[in-house]
């Protein structure tokens, strides 16, 4: 699942039926941005559309359970953006107030129209980009607005910070039932690495000749 631009500059959703090897586009009625970024086992999926030519930065998030297509607005927010979602109904994502300024990341845990914030302690923003079935979560923090972002988890209720050896800063994409994290990090170079992580050990996962994963 993604996105992809047609000709006139539009972007849609898609998605693979991988059993049958057939890719389905997708676009939220009204919008002329759609982008794909969450699903489950169950078939249900969400990400983010844009509808407003005039104010292109503003986006809504959104899922789709049974062909029923729910949008979802972070309280306050003009960019909600709907990441990853597990089969019990909980997807998580990133809400961005502009009153708090335009950088500030707002998790989020969504469940049957109900928020519930997750605020990574001490951190001035927290994000989240994964979530497992139990409900943990992963993502990121920033130490000020617009600053680098930090790796970090939350298993079974307590805060953790994730810090791949030599980084500069990084996030954790997604987290699984073993509690395997996986994301990115940059180092002092700039260059960008691809990571797994698993009870404080680090796997660094650079594909062979790349120069970014």
């Amino acid at each position: 699942m993604g996105d992809f631009a047609d000709a006139e500059g539009n972007t849609h959703g898609w998605l693979l039926a991988a059993h049958r090897g057939e890719f389905l586009q997708f676009d939220v009625p009204g919008a002329w941005f759609t982008s794909l970024s969450a699903i489950n086992h169950r078939g249900h999926f969400g990400g983010v559309y844009r509808d407003d030519p005039d104010h292109p930065a503003r986006r809504h998030g959104f899922i789709v359970v049974e062909d029923v297509l729910t949008t979802i607005d972070y309280p306050g927010s003009t960019r909600t953006s709907i990441v990853q979602m597990n089969d019990r109904g909980q997807a998580v994502g990133i809400g961005r107030i502009p009153s708090e300024g335009a950088t500030t990341p707002y998790g989020f845990v969504w469940k049957d129209g109900v928020f519930t914030d997750v605020s990574f302690p001490g951190a001035f923003g927290t994000g989240l980009d994964g979530i497992n079935e139990q409900g943990d979560v992963c993502g990121f923090t920033t130490d000020e607005a617009g600053g680098l972002t930090h790796a970090m988890m939350r298993v079974k209720g307590v805060f953790s910070h994730i810090k791949p050896p030599a980084s500069l800063d990084s996030l954790a994409l997604s987290i699984n039932g073993r509690g395997q994290v996986a994301g990115w990090y940059n180092d002092a170079l700039g260059n960008t690495h691809g990571f797994l992580y698993h009870r404080g050990v680090f796997t660094t996962i650079d594909p062979p000749g790349s120069l970014g994963s």
